[in-house]
C-alpha cells in the first residue's frame, strides 16, 4: 500500500512539473515575434510612426511632416513599397521582416493667387522686374495689395519667396497704409530690394492675418520673373490726352503739364517712358503716350508765377470717354488716368479755380 501512495505522489509530481515547464515559456505562441521599424531622418520632413515594433499582421500608421515649405511629398515606401495616403496619414500592414520607411520629395508646385478672403493684389503687380544696373548701390520695387471693403483692424502681414536663391526674404518690407480711421487698414505695399534679387522666376507669397472676420487669415500668390534690365515686357497702347487750356488764365505764361506713370517697373525698356510733359503759350497742349493699360496715370498742370514760384491748376474731379461696363471707360477719375482700349483719347480742361 505505501508503495502505492509513493507512486501516485511521484506521478502528481511529474505532472505538475510538465504543466509549470509548459507555463513557463515551452509554448510561445502568445508573444509573437516583433519586427523594427527604422524612420529615415532628413531636415526636409519629419515621420511619425505609431509603432517603433510590430508583428506580422499589425497595421502601422504614418505621418508625414514637411519641414521645408517648399517641397511636398512625392511619395512614401516601406521597403521597396510604394504606400497610399489615406486622408492626411499613411499606413501598412507589418511582414515578417524589419521595415526602413522612406520618403521622397519634389518642388512643390505654385500656383498664383490674386484674391483671397479679402486680400488682393493691384492689377499693375508686374510679371516681371528689371535688375539694377551693375554698380547700382540702391534700388527697389513697390508691389500693391489691397483690403476689399472698409479695410481691416491691425492686419499682421509677411511675405516671403518661394526661391531664396533668386530673392531671399530679407529683400522685403513690408508697409501698410491707414485709411485715416487709426488702426484701420485699407491697403499696403511690398518694397523689394532688388540689390538682392538675380535672375530667374520666383514666387511671392503674402499672408494676412487680422481681428477683422473677413481677412482672419488669407494669403495671395504672385509670380514674379526678374530679368535683365531693360528687358521687361508690356503690353502697350498708343493714346491721346488733349489739354484744353482755352480757360487758364495765365497773362501769357507757359503753361506745362506732366501725365507721370505711378505704377512703374524697375528696369522696364526706354521706350516705354515713365512720364511724358510738354508745355505751351497756346491755347491747347496734346500728349501721345504710350500707356500701359494696367497701370495707373496722374497729371499735373502748373505754371510759374513771377515770384518763382509754381501754381497748379485744378483738373476736373471726373471725365468719362468712350468704352463699356465690359471693357472699362477711358476716363479721368480721383486723379487716375485710365483708358478702355488701344487708340483712345481724352479731353482734359484745367481752371484756375
Amino acid at each position: 500500500m505505501k508503495k502505492f501512495f509513493l507512486l501516485f505522489a511521484l506521478c502528481a509530481i511529474f505532472l505538475c512539473g510538465g504543466v509549470l515547464l509548459s507555463a513557463c515559456g515551452g509554448d510561445n505562441s502568445s508573444n509573437p515575434k516583433e519586427y523594427i521599424i527604422t524612420l529615415e531622418t532628413s531636415s526636409d520632413y519629419e515621420i511619425i510612426s505609431s509603432h517603433e515594433k510590430a508583428a506580422e499582421g499589425e497595421t502601422v500608421t504614418l505621418k508625414i511632416k514637411i519641414t521645408n515649405e517648399n517641397l511636398e511629398i512625392d511619395s512614401v515606401f516601406a521597403n521597396e513599397t510604394a504606400l497610399e495616403i489615406n486622408g492626411n496619414s499613411y499606413s501598412f500592414v507589418m511582414p515578417t521582416q524589419d521595415v526602413t520607411i522612406s520618403v521622397k520629395t519634389k518642388e512643390k508646385t505654385y500656383q498664383e493667387v490674386l484674391e483671397s478672403d479679402g486680400t488682393y493684389w493691384r492689377e499693375s503687380v508686374p510679371n516681371q522686374i528689371g535688375l539694377p544696373e551693375e554698380g547700382t548701390q540702391y534700388a527697389s520695387q513697390y508691389i500693391y495689395f489691397n483690403f476689399s471693403g472698409s479695410g481691416v483692424w491691425s492686419p499682421t502681414v509677411t511675405v516671403r519667396s518661394t526661391n531664396q536663391e533668386v530673392l531671399p526674404d530679407d529683400a522685403f518690407e513690408v508697409r501698410l497704409t491707414s485709411n485715416n480711421q487709426g488702426t484701420r487698414y485699407g491697403y499696403g505695399s511690398v518694397c523689394i530690394d532688388l540689390t538682392k534679387a538675380t535672375k530667374g522666376t520666383t514666387y511671392i507669397i503674402l499672408t494676412a492675418k487680422s481681428s477683422t472676420m473677413g481677412t482672419t487669415n488669407s494669403t495671395i500668390i504672385k509670380k514674379i520673373e526678374f530679368v535683365d534690365n531693360g528687358k521687361v515686357e508690356f503690353e502697350t497702347w498708343q493714346t491721346t490726352v488733349t489739354f484744353d487750356l482755352s480757360k487758364v488764365a495765365r497773362s501769357g505764361r507757359e503753361i506745362f503739364v506732366h501725365v507721370s506713370d505711378g505704377d512703374r517697373v524697375y528696369g522696364t525698356p526706354e521706350a516705354i517712358p515713365s512720364y511724358f510733359s510738354s508745355s505751351t503759350t497756346e491755347d491747347s497742349i496734346v500728349l501721345n503716350i504710350t500707356y500701359i493699360p494696367t497701370h495707373n496715370y496722374s497729371i499735373a498742370v502748373y505754371y510759374v508765377d513771377e515770384d518763382n514760384h509754381t501754381i497748379y491748376l485744378n483738373l476736373p474731379e471726373v471725365i468719362s470717354g468712350g468704352g463699356s461696363t465690359e471693357t472699362g471707360f477711358t476716363q479721368y477719375i480721383d486723379g487716375v488716368l485710365s483708358f478702355a482700349h488701344d487708340g483712345a483719347n481724352i479731353k482734359i480742361t484745367p481752371t484756375n479755380n
